[in-house]
């Protein structure tokens, strides 16, 4: 057997025993299951906090209240064992509105307790002793009054007594189910606290392998386009990175809090239908004559046609879809997996490691998939699994790597024992890695340019703005001269889209960037494109009579182009308004106050009736 073969089984027997390790510590049952909530009731006599680290799951038969928000016990109720959705358990309709109850008895009293809510469908208020803890989104009585978003919470309270109400306000009017669906876990503030940083923390260790190898894939087909599994390889990290943010820790609601509720299920859908087909086409890269194009074509149509029905339908709607997705990615999993196994019977180059690890990435999808059909008890692992396979390319490029050094080492001392002008050999090598340098700068110079440039109107980006406009602001601050801002904005652009089409948009947006350059340019300014139908001019020594003319040109200028408009509510041709504001840069002044001010006389411009300029008073 082959040092390669020896050394893949050994690669294998690791990645066994890492993910095997992986699997032990996340699935060790924290929660202790010998509690039980029984009629609404928890009886924790015999549970000693202090020495116990467990969490508990508050699993049972809580009191329910089907369409009533209620804070105090009622004659009339039902029981209902969570975790559960109400349509499933009690055959309630998935819209509508009801109250869970559940009152703890014996707990120590003044300690601080906690408990963590991982998912409730789709809006809740939680109440301890009849006092509003915490909320996720709006719980109402009808579709109107609602308002559903999803955030795991950590909560933490004092046990006024030796005894603690728990009552929940639910209400779904936007899925296709509603209820509590996963564990309530109940414990001390250290052992809450204790989870959250370990569940969060595992999620940013795998959301940075994922992103971080989505980059190296990427910088791989930047230089070698002929590779296109590195470029399929780097799409999908970048989804299962995507899709771990708006998961499990919800980790996007730090970054963008106010992120709607539907936008993250429709990215988690998205995501989850777009991923398997894109990495399908990775392993027909690596293996084109055993995975066929016309199964990834198909694959990929299908996943296609799915991911446009989520984006463009109610979440309500659109989570209908998942399950039989499903059913299609079992099937081509079970595809990949026979003809990877073909690959590996006809001795393909890597096949027995890509098979092995391809295999985990099968498993553990078909894992979370029996998991979110509530078949098994078990835990999320398709990121896990797609580590490994990360694992087992970084080992196969480490292989090629070193059997191409040892090439290269034998190619060396041949050349030795065969040229005697090795000096001479060396200069010339020399010179052509001081060339390949030259050229890979050179390369890294273009690709900053591009970086600071916007694709579609060949002017600067906002990146490029920010960055100059800082260094020009610390040189205005030490010469004290001024700086001037335009913030200009096409009128009704979205009408004009919907009007003419997103191609006839980019050509407006086109013709607009070119006008103001050229109005801009000769009076030692450029303009650079915020994003969307936004420009901003920047100015250097220009006096507020300067400014206001300079406005007055840009605003002619986009008349002047005639470009028409019919749907425009100020003119039959496209036209902007324009908000301006200068200053004295100091030390005490971010260049960012100055575009506020511009923006905030846009809005006055668009408040006065758009197509007009609005400036601020030196």
């Amino acid at each position: 057997m082959s040092k390669l073969k020896y050394g893949s089984i050994y690669f294998i027997i690791f990645l066994v025993i890492a993910f095997s390790g992986i699997l032990f510590f996340l699935s060790e049952d924290h929660s202790e299951q010998e509690y039980l909530v029984e009629q609404g009731k928890l009886n924790l006599s015999d549970w000693d906090y202090s020495e116990s680290e467990d969490l508990l799951k508050l699993t049972g038969d809580w009191e329910f209240y089907w369409g009533r928000h209620i804070l105090t016990p009622e004659h009339e109720k039902e029981y209902i064992y969570l975790p559960s959705k109400w349509n499933d358990e009690q055959g309630y309709s998935p819209n509508g509105y009801a109250t869970y109850r559940m009152v703890i008895d014996n707990i120590t009293e003044n300690e601080y307790y906690g408990l963590k809510i991982n998912s409730i469908t789709t809006a809740y208020n939680l109440y301890i002793d009849g006092e509003l803890l915490d909320s996720n989104g709006t719980p109402g009585t009808s579709e109107e009054t609602t308002a559903p978003f999803s955030n795991p919470k950590t909560v933490f309270f004092p046990a006024a007594n030796d005894s603690l109400e728990v009552i929940i306000h639910v209400s779904n009017y936007d899925y296709r189910y509603g209820g509590i669906d996963s564990d309530i876990l109940f414990g001390t503030v250290g052992n809450l606290k204790e989870e959250s940083r370990l569940g969060l923390g595992l999620q940013m260790i795998l959301f940075g392998c994922l992103i971080l190898s989505g980059f190296y894939h990427l910088v791989v087909y930047r230089y070698r386009k002929q590779n296109r599994s590195a470029m399929y390889f780097s799409v999908v990290c970048f989804l299962m990175g995507l899709r771990i943010l708006v998961t499990e820790q919800y980790f996007i609601l730090e970054i963008f809090p106010e992120i709607p509720w539907e936008v993250m299920v429709k990215i988690e859908y998205i995501t989850f239908y777009l991923a398997p087909s894109i990495f399908f086409w990775v392993l027909c890269g690596l293996y084109p004559k055993h995975l066929k194009t016309i199964y990834g074509l198909i694959f990929t149509a299908i996943s296609s046609l799915f991911s446009l029905f989520v984006l463009f339908t109610p979440v309500g709607i659109a989570s209908f879809t998942v399950n039989p997705y499903q059913i299609i990615v079992l099937f081509f999993i079970f595809h990949m997996l026979i003809s990877l196994m073909k690959a590996l019977k006809d001795k393909q180059e890597g096949s027995f490691i890509i098979t092995v690890s391809a295999t985990f990435v099968g498993f553990t999808a078909i894992n979370d998939i029996l998991l979110a059909n509530k078949f098994i008890e078990s835990i999320p692992l398709s990121a896990f699994g797609f580590v490994i396979f990360i694992l087992s390319q970084s080992y196969i490029i480490a292989l090629h790597s070193g059997k191409a050094f040892t090439n290269m080492e034998k190619a060396t001392a041949d050349l030795a024992e065969l040229n005697q002008t090795l000096e001479e050999k060396v200069s010339a090598r020399t010179d052509s890695l001081e060339k390949s340098r030259d050229h890979l700068n050179k390369l890294n110079d273009k690709l900053k340019l591009l970086s600071y440039n916007d694709q579609l109107t060949k002017i600067p980006n906002r990146r490029y703005l920010e960055e100059h406009m800082q260094e020009e602001w610390t040189l205005a601050a030490k010469k004290k001269f001024r700086i001037s801002a335009l913030y200009i904005d096409i009128d009704h652009f979205k009408e004009y889209n919907d009007t003419y089409g997103h191609e006839a948009g980019d050509r407006c947006l086109m013709e607009v960037a070119d006008a103001l350059k050229q109005v801009v340019s000769p009076f030692n300014g450029y303009v650079a494109r915020m994003g969307g139908e936004e420009f901003v001019a920047i100015l250097s020594n220009a006096n507020h009579r300067q400014v206001k003319q300079i406005s007055e040109q840009c605003l002619h200028a986009i008349s002047n182009l005639k470009i028409p408009h019919k749907t425009s509510m100020v003119s039959d041709v496209v036209t902007v308004s324009i908000g301006a504001a200068m200053t004295q840069p100091n030390p005490t002044h971010q260049p960012k106050q100055l575009i506020m001010e511009a923006d905030e006389h846009l809005y006055k411009a668009k408040e006065n009736g758009r197509n007009q300029i609005s400036i601020k008073e030196a």
